[in-house]
C-alpha cells in the first residue's frame, strides 16, 4: 500500500489475468497508508486484472487478516484426507532433527552464513535407562571462511546453536537430549545432488 503501482505490477497483473484459477488482490501494510492511497492502488491493479476478491491487510495490526483467511478457505476445493488427523508432518524424525539444528544455525548467524549450511545426522541413539537421546550431527558449510563463524570464539557460537536446538529437540522427542555438533567444510555442496539428498532437501529421480 505504500508503493506506487508501477510497470512491475502491470507485468504481474497481465500474467495473473491469463490464469483460470481464482485471483486475489492483496494490499499489504495497510497500517502505514491512508484509505485514499489504498483505493488508488486497488483501482490501478483492477484496471489490469479481473480479481475475484480484494483483501486489505496489516500483519502488524492484524487488520483484515481473518477476512483474508476466510476468503481463501471458501475458495479451497474439497479433497481426500491424505493423512490421519493426528499426523503433524510427513517428514521423518531424522529430517526434523536436522532441520531444527539448521534453523538454529541460520537464526544465530543471521546473514553471515546465508543458506550454505547443510546438516547431516551421524548418529541417533536412545538410552532408555536415562530417558535420553544421544544425537550426533555435522553441520556442513561451503567455504573455509564460514567454519569459524559457526564455531565462534571459544566455540561460543556452536554452543549457542546446540543450546537453542536442544530445547526444541526435547519437545519434539519427549525426552532429554545430549547433542554433539561438529562443523566441516564441503565445498559447493549445494551443487551436488547426492549431498542435497543426504541433507534432506530433495530426492534424485
Amino acid at each position: 500500500s505504500t508503493k506506487e503501482f508501477g510497470s512491475g505490477d502491470m507485468w504481474v497483473c497481465n500474467h495473473v489475468n491469463q490464469t483460470k484459477c481464482k485471483k486475489f488482490l492483496v494490499i499489504t501494510k495497510a497500517d502505514l497508508s491512508k484509505k485514499e492511497i489504498i483505493d488508488k492502488q486497488i483501482n490501478s491493479a483492477s484496471a489490469y486484472a479481473d480479481f475475484d476478491a480484494v483483501c486489505v491487510l496489516s500483519s502488524k495490526s492484524g487488520e483484515g487478516l481473518k477476512e483474508f483467511i476466510t476468503k481463501i478457505q471458501l475458495e479451497l476445493p474439497f479433497g481426500p484426507a491424505w493423512y490421519d488427523r493426528s499426523s503433524k508432518t510427513d517428514q521423518s524424525q531424522e529430517v526434523l532433527i536436522c532441520e531444527i539444528i539448521r534453523e538454529k544455525a541460520l537464526y544465530n548467524t543471521k546473514d553471515e552464513v546465508p543458506h550454505s549450511i547443510g546438516v547431516a545426522l551421524d548418529d541417533l541413539e536412545f538410552k532408555e535407562d536415562k530417558n535420553t537421546f544421544v544425537i550426533a550431527c555435522t553441520l556442513y558449510v561451503e567455504r573455509e571462511s564460514q567454519k569459524p563463524i559457526l564455531i565462534g570464539k571459544g566455540a561460543s557460537m556452536i554452543k549457542q546453536i546446540g543450546k537453542s536446538a536442544r530445547s526444541d529437540l526435547q519437545k519434539l522427542l519427549g525426552a532429554k537430549v545430549y547433542l554433539d555438533l561438529q562443523v566441516k567444510v564441503q565445498k559447493n555442496w549445494r551443487r551436488d545432488l547426492n549431498k542435497i539428498e543426504k541433507f534432506g532437501y530433495g530426492f534424485i529421480a
